[in-house]
């Protein structure tokens, strides 16, 4: 299709649309995903800081709360009227029936309680180990003072300390505990007020926001504990590094809390994160969004983009063809004309237009008006070119006819001098072939003196080489004997210490009834001999074990030598087999020797009488090539006469084509 000139223009104008519709098309949908990235970021920054806000919001009045307890005159001056339950054993707390200070303690928990149902405990440690809550439950050998959060709020006197999430055993739920200081009267700390706050609100304060359709949020803790997990609980309180909710190599800077963002693949839905750590909380808010849902928007432009261009690029086509249409009808008149053309160089186009194409038609008219004068001319010297042709025919077969007589007396000649050569030749060849053999008879005799000499050479090397073998292996034999008489020493030496081990026992056991007798005093003297005692024991096992292991090195040394020995013997026999082939060796080196002399004087001998007959062969050869030489000059001037001969006719019919040819035109 693309052959037509109509169809190429309008390829040419869709490809220039496509090239400045396509980097518009691209850099618009990057412009646009750059957008939503930003929108997204920035959305996903507001709603990480409402969300802490909200959370600092309501932990903020359990602190406040926690401040009004601890500066209550009721707690202060509590002292050591309050219940402990330090050596209870499974017994129900019963602040509410003592009475006195003890009762209105919890009256005022019970109050607080009842009016703040996410504050599943509110409890008062005293310094004297009393304990007090609402409500009440059942305690064993509890000792508030013990507690981690007791000496926190002790060790940071007026302000609130906040615990990392736990799970509570008793409720199951996520708590987080809110505890401070109470200041006594006398100045000295008079005990630990807290609450235990449930964080279901805060895990519904999570659950409700919505970033897209589908993206929701996860509470993360410093401490690298899954706080909330809105849309899968199941993670919280889990290592964060445990979960799909990220990868290990993002895992240390989430929990740096820097801003970042990465994809990840939870429950086969690919997600894109977005990370933040809060200023000046222990809070890290990540927000999950479907990758697809955040790349929604910009592939709906983008569908959109590519509609409007293929729109434009079929307008484009549709109005490219009308124009190529208008542009191509007159060119298609003159192609309809030349179709028709027969031979007539009067014809002439119409030049209609003024643009290219009607300088066209009017160039070639004039080109068809030179033709026409051309053609002309050339009809009236064809004649003349005729009758010359006639002439060169004539001349052509009286040349052909001298040479082809001269050529029959030099073949006859050449004859006589080819079989004289062809002798020579073959007495050379015979006599060459003669000194050929001879040279090789001769090289091969040197080389298989020098490969007998090698040989020998070889041998010899041999013989050294197993002579230091021998040396190499009654060093080695000497070597593995000294190593068993070390080991043997070393033996010795363990005997010693195996012997050392057993009086250092028995002298522990002495002391351990030392010990005994001397009764509590001889307590710590007991334990230096029962260590005393286990490192005789190990020293022993030691010794035991050091003694096996000399053994085995004593056994692998003497089959060593028995073997370095036998090695020596086979080395020995190997060397004097060596010595005797030395011997034929040289003995057959020196009768090659004289061979290969004799045949090289016989080789002289023939290369001389081959160098006679070769000259006699240049001699007749050089005679040949002349007479040869003559012969191919006469074939040459036969065959110069034939081709001048066949160009003459060719050149006949030449004439007659070119006169056929300009009768087509019509002048």
């Amino acid at each position: 299709m693309l052959k037509s000139l109509r169809w190429k223009l309008q390829f040419m104008a869709v490809t220039l649309v496509l090239l400045m519709a396509i980097p518009l098309l691209l850099t618009t949908t990057r412009m646009m995903e750059q957008t939503m990235k930003e929108r997204h970021k920035k959305q996903v920054h507001q709603e990480s800081e409402s969300l802490v806000a909200l959370i600092d919001t309501y932990y903020k009045g359990f602190r406040q709360n926690v401040e009004m307890f601890s500066h209550s005159p009721l707690l202060q001056t509590a002292g050591d009227s309050v219940r402990t339950y330090i050596t209870a054993q499974n017994v129900k707390m019963d602040s509410s029936t003592r009475g006195g200070i003890e009762e209105d303690i919890y009256n005022k928990f019970k109050e607080f309680g009842e009016t703040h149902e996410t504050a599943i405990f509110i409890f008062f440690g005293t310094r004297y180990g009393g304990w007090v809550g609402y409500p009440e439950d059942v305690r064993t050998h509890f000792d508030p003072r013990t507690r981690d959060w007791y000496k926190d709020a002790v060790a940071n006197q007026g302000k609130v300390i906040q615990t990392e999430p736990y799970i509570d055993y008793t409720t199951r739920s996520l708590v987080v505990s809110m505890v401070m200081a109470v200041p006594g009267p006398d100045g000295q700390v008079a005990g630990v007020v807290g609450f235990d706050i449930n964080n279901d609100a805060v895990s519904e304060m999570a659950r409700r926001v919505r970033v897209g359709e589908t993206g929701y949020v996860v509470l993360l803790h410093r401490n690298g504990s899954v706080f909330v997990d809105s849309k899968h609980p199941e993670n919280n309180m889990k290592k964060f590094s445990e979960t799909d909710l990220v990868d290990d190599e993002n895992v240390s800077r989430v929990l740096s809390g820097q801003k970042i963002h990465y994809n990840a693949e939870v429950n086969g839905i690919t997600y894109h994160v977005h990370s933040e750590g809060v200023d000046e909380t222990d809070w890290i808010v990540l927000v999950f969004m479907n990758h697809a849902e955040l790349h929604k928007t910009v592939t709906s432009v983008r569908n959109r983009l590519l509609g409007i261009a293929a729109l434009v690029v079929l307008l484009v086509a549709i109005a490219g063809y009308f124009i190529t249409s208008r542009l191509i009808r007159p060119m298609s008149n003159m192609v309809g004309e030349l179709a028709a053309f027969e031979g007539d160089l009067t014809l002439r186009f119409q030049a209609r237009t003024k643009d290219e194409i009607g300088a066209l038609a009017r160039w070639f008219n004039v080109f068809l008006e030179k033709l026409q004068n051309l053609l002309g001319g050339v009809r009236g010297e064809t004649g003349k070119i005729e009758a010359s042709v006639g002439q060169l025919e004539h001349i052509a077969a009286t040349v052909l006819a001298s040479s082809q007589g001269a050529s029959q007396q030099a073949n006859a000649v050449a004859a006589a001098t080819e079989a004289l050569n062809s002798n020579m030749s073959s007495v050379a060849a015979a006599m060459e072939q003669s000194a050929t053999n001879v040279s090789r008879v001769a090289s091969a005799a040197e080389m298989m003196n020098t490969n007998i000499t090698t040989i020998a050479s070889s041998v010899r090397s041999a013989a050294e080489i197993s002579r230091d073998g021998v040396t190499q292996a009654q060093q080695t034999s000497v070597r593995m004997g000294e190593l068993d008489a070390a080991a043997r020493a070393i033996s010795e030496v363990t005997e010693t210490i195996t012997e050392i081990s057993e009086q250092t026992n028995l002298l522990a056991l002495n002391a351990t009834i030392e010990a005994a007798r001397a009764g509590e005093a001889g307590k710590g003297f007991a334990v230096v001999a029962n260590e005393i005692k286990e490192l005789a024991h190990q020293t022993a096992a030691a010794t035991g074990n050091i003694r096996d292991k000399i053994d085995g090195v004593q056994q692998t040394a003497n089959a060593s030598i028995a073997a370095i020995n036998e090695i020596v013997t086979l080395i020995n026999t190997i060397n004097e087999i060596i010595t005797d082939v030395t011997h034929s060796v040289d003995q057959q080196s020196i009768t090659t020797q004289e061979i290969a002399e004799n045949i090289h004087q016989a080789s002289q001998g023939l290369n001389e009488v081959n160098e006679n007959v070769s000259q006699g062969s240049v001699f007749a050869d050089s005679i040949n090539r002349e007479i040869m030489g003559v012969n191919e000059a006469g074939k040459e001037i036969v065959a110069q006469g034939e081709d001048l001969n066949e160009q003459a006719e060719a050149l006949n019919a030449l004439v007659e084509k070119l006169k056929q040819m300009v009768g087509v035109f019509k002048v």
